[in-house]
């Protein structure tokens, strides 16, 4: 993305220009000569898979046992990361800041897993109701804290992927490996941008109208770096 690297140089302040790659954020998959910067709710799931069964440490997408597969073998190591991220071709996936933050709020609020149900209780506890105002409000909360302890789900992209260290690309739509030949010989699968609450499906534009004038103008602030550097525009949900 050229406009990616404008932004860097005109667009963002110094904190922005200054943040490195985050470690923490990728995963190499050493067959391609590939390192990825994974963002939870931006594909990184499918991500995880297809780099673990493209280097062989599972056999199906059924296997269960990506956290411990991520951090023991598509974690690079802490002394040879910078030589890596110098000699791989690098890259990370990106979707709209608000379609990302709908995802979280489906997962999290409306169909968590056992392991997860302490961010509902945290959102009703501070809020009084789960509503996604109310998850959106615990959000702005969680990021104006130590971004250090922010949830991964919803810490804005340039906080791990900054203009210090730019990637080689940046991919704005969920994509499949369909040839393992050919990097980036890929399998487009777009989203309608629906998302099932009980059985009325509603899109990110719906949720988004649900927020009040500020609370709205506080969440695009805590994203708004994001906004920036990817080229998203806030009202095109």
């Amino acid at each position: 993305m050229e406009f990616t690297g404008q932004a860097c140089r005109t667009k963002v302040p110094e904190q922005v220009r200054k943040r490195r790659l985050f470690r923490g954020c990728t995963i190499v998959l050493r067959k391609f000569n590939l390192m990825n910067c994974i963002h939870f709710k931006a594909s990184s799931t499918s991500w995880k898979v297809e780099f673990s069964l493209q280097a062989g440490y599972i056999n199906s997408t059924d296997d269960q046992n990506l956290r411990y597969i991520r951090k023991r073998f598509l974690l690079p190591g802490a002394y040879v990361f910078p030589t890596l991220r110098r000699s791989m071709i690098t890259f990370t996936t990106v979707r709209h800041p608000f379609d990302r933050l709908v995802s979280a709020y489906k997962d999290k609020m409306l169909n968590p897993k056992e392991t997860e149900l302490i961010y509902r209780y945290q959102v009703n506890k501070r809020f009084g109701n789960t509503s996604f105002e109310s998850f959106v409000r615990y959000v702005i909360q969680d990021n104006m804290l130590d971004s250090r302890r922010t949830n991964d789900h919803w810490l804005p992209y340039w906080k791990y992927a900054g203009c210090a260290n730019p990637l080689d690309y940046y991919i704005k739509e969920i994509y499949n490996f369909n040839n393992q030949e050919k990097l980036f010989n890929l399998q487009i699968n777009k989203s309608t941008g629906e998302l099932k609450d009980g059985n009325v499906k509603k899109s990110t534009a719906d949720y988004m109208n649900e927020l009040s004038s500020d609370v709205k103008q506080q969440l695009y602030e805590i994203f708004k770096y994001d906004f920036i550097l990817f080229d998203y525009d806030p009202d095109d949900v």
